[in-house]
């Protein structure tokens, strides 16, 4: 499975994104929801822009189990960094700060060893 998407597929989401505000966030999800289910079951792109959607509109919750769907499943580089930065947020937003870190990374105050 090629983990590329289309330009014209990105710009449709980009105009998703764009119209975020004029909608409320269930129809957002859905039209978000649409497009993610275009690309082949179990694409990482579409993982991470359906976790991006939840956790913009509150449902942090659910945005965590698809972001780390995504960084599974092979997200390209392009994209790894923010699917990083946005679940750690996420994850200590839901008062999970030891789950936003990554595994052998120290405790805050302790000293690698």
């Amino acid at each position: 499975m090629t983990m590329k998407t289309a330009p014209e597929r990105e710009r449709r989401c980009a105009a998703v994104w764009d119209a975020s505000e004029d909608v409320d966030a269930a129809q957002f999800r859905s039209r978000m929801s649409a497009l993610t289910g275009e690309l082949p079951t179990g694409h990482p792109v579409a993982a991470f822009q359906l976790a991006s959607a939840h956790d913009a509109t509150g449902l942090g919750e659910d945005a965590a189990p698809l972001y780390r769907r995504a960084l599974d499943t092979g997200l390209p580089d392009n994209r790894r960094r923010q699917a990083v930065i946005q679940p750690a947020s996420t994850l200590r937003t839901l008062g999970q700060p030891q789950a936003s870190r990554p595994t052998g990374s120290p405790s805050p105050g302790t000293r690698p060893r």
